[in-house]
């Protein structure tokens, strides 16, 4: 009988070696999946960065081009002021006709001051000659009053055209460089559709990712069958950690696992993203691991570190008060 016995347990042994093996081959396979995501978890920041970097640059382009269009309507106010200043001046351009009358008049004095020293007049000729003579002498002097006025008023008013000119000249440029700028806030922001689309796959695969490894984890961690499978529920604004019963229903951790079933939860979730983000993964620090746990839990936990983590981790330091984890460890520091 004992000899039964031990043939027994002899094939018991046998068959769990294999089981052990063929999880391990089943950590090796995930382990090699998983290896390509250190390049898509960088890819993932550098992306995050240049978001960032864009809307920096996109804010300061738009504060740009609002004060670029401040000054293109303080500039067609003064264009419209220079058009009615324009208006003005065609209409006292008939002014400087005064100025060739003055010249003619001129003339007319010369040739009746001519025609007095030449002829004799009579007293009523003469004064009649002398008031025409003092009211071109009045028309001349208004006349040329006002056309000193118009020369200054038409120098002013050349300079503000110059002025308003070279306004019009930095204002067609402010449009070609806000076009420009336009241009780029397009490219820009089509640059950041395409980051954030990239972002979401890449947070896609990562989680994925995190749920095959965490999946694995959970099976050799849980002892019992009320949970068969755990995932990591990804929306676009949130993350749930949730199980799933016997029936196929994924429910919430955290409404309806036992403390210790989220204790197990929470491990599993942790060593998941661990072995996703850093693959070469050599040393795990567990800190009171067993809280919340039943005997058979503990049970199964020491087992997992024992035979399963010890093929991809080198060191596992744990921190505990159970003294059955405890007796577990090779190398034990007690601190009173």
């Amino acid at each position: 009988n004992k000899s039964f016995d031990i043939e027994k347990e002899a094939n018991q042994v046998k068959a769990d070696i294999e089981k052990i093996r063929e999880k391990l081959e089943q950590q090796k396979q995930i382990i090699e999946k998983i290896k390509p995501f250190d390049d898509l978890i960088a890819q993932e920041r550098e992306s995050a960065i240049k978001l960032s970097e864009l809307e920096g640059k996109k804010e300061a382009l738009q504060k740009i081009i609002q004060q670029a269009s401040k000054k293109l309507e303080n500039l067609d106010e003064e264009i419209q002021e220079l058009d009615q200043e324009h208006s003005e001046l065609v209409e006292e351009k008939s002014l400087y006709e005064y100025k060739d009358k003055h010249v003619s008049l001129k003339k007319e004095l010369i040739e009746i001051d001519e025609k007095i020293l030449s002829n004799k007049v009579s007293p009523e000729q003469a004064n009649k000659l002398e008031e025409q003579f003092q009211e071109l002498i009045s028309k001349t002097q208004a006349l040329k009053s006002k056309s000193e006025s118009l020369t200054a008023i038409c120098s002013e008013k050349e300079k503000r055209l110059a002025d308003l000119k070279q306004k019009q000249t930095k204002t067609a440029e402010l449009k070609q460089s806000i076009e420009k700028l336009q241009k780029r806030i397009e490219f820009l922001n089509q640059f950041k559709n395409a980051l954030l689309i990239a972002q979401s796959s890449l947070r896609k695969e990562l989680v994925q990712a995190v749920n095959e490894v965490m999946n694995s984890v959970w099976n050799a961690l849980y002892p019992y069958d009320k949970w068969d499978s755990i995932r990591l529920d990804a929306t676009e604004i949130d993350y749930t950690l949730q199980i799933r019963d016997a029936d196929g229903n994924w429910l919430n951790v955290s409404g309806f696992a036992s403390g210790g079933e989220r204790m197990l939860a929470c491990l599993a979730l942790r060593i998941a993203f661990a072995k996703v983000l850093a693959p070469n993964l050599s040393m795990l620090i567990l800190d009171e691991p067993t809280h919340n746990l039943d005997y058979a839990a503990i049970s199964k936990l020491i087992e997992v570190i024992q035979e399963k983590l010890s093929d991809t981790l080198e060191q596992v330091f744990i921190v505990t008060h159970d003294e059955k984890l405890a007796e577990a460890g090779q190398n034990i520091i007690r601190i009173n």
